[in-house]
């Protein structure tokens, strides 16, 4: 009786596997590669040719590193955070032990800062997305898609995901130090940000300074007035 192939419905020779299924793991190989590449690319091409990276990079096409980079810069935020509770506590502690901490003894759940922080600022890459989506589409009527947006902060989130590792290690040594470099990163990211908005939309720059304002200005109110009293 003659075999098919349970993939292609192709007919099949005695002991030979059908031509598909060898080049199945060849394929997805290749698509891994380019997923990496593409990420190492951009991620060089942010420290060398900004403008160019961003200009390339946001596009709906690239949605899939760009969701990998925004959980690598949520990773290791949440990374950042707990060492630097860590070493808060620490330095606390440190300067009560003369006077016996005072009562002040207590066990901190690093795991749980971890998840919370790893899922707000998914959260917050997510709301920021939309927003700005929202805003580009709904008000100032300029031609964009959600997805552009998430490749926006990603290729936006690069020299803050280099500021932050550096912050980490700048914290053993000196919090001035740590504070600088944590600024300079927040202050690239923003422009970044703005810069990279007219490439995620089609919107003149009159209106764009507006459009970025506007979504900010809703996520803080929201992450500062509405959000602490959804979680208490």
């Amino acid at each position: 009786m003659a075999k098919f192939c349970t993939k292609c419905g192709k007919k099949l020779e005695d002991g030979k596997t059908c031509s598909c299924l060898k080049n199945a793991p060849k394929k997805v190989q290749t698509e891994n590669k380019d997923l990496i590449t593409t990420i190492l690319d951009v991620a060089k091409g942010m420290f060398t040719k900004p403008v160019d990276t961003m200009k390339s990079f946001i596009n709906d096409n690239n949605f899939a590193p760009a969701l990998i980079i925004l959980g690598v810069a949520s990773v290791i935020t949440s990374i950042v955070s707990c060492l630097f509770i860590k070493e808060v506590y620490t330095t606390i502690m440190s300067a009560m032990s003369p006077f016996g901490s005072l009562g002040m003894q207590t066990d901190i759940s690093y795991p749980r800062i971890f998840v919370s922080t790893l899922l707000g600022s998914m959260a917050s890459y997510v709301a920021l997305a939309g927003l700005l989506y929202l805003v580009v589409a709904k008000i100032f009527k300029g031609a964009s898609s959600f997805k552009k947006m998430v490749t926006l902060l990603a290729v936006a989130n690069i020299v803050m995901i280099a500021s932050l590792l550096v912050s980490a290690i700048f914290m053993y040594v000196s919090a001035q130090l740590m504070l600088i470099v944590l600024v300079f990163g927040a202050l690239i990211y923003c422009y970044n940000l703005y810069n990279g908005l007219k490439y995620a939309s089609d919107l003149d720059a009159n209106k764009m300074g507006y459009a970025f304002a506007i979504a900010e200005t809703i996520l803080f109110i929201v992450a500062v007035f509405i959000l602490p009293k959804i979680m208490m």
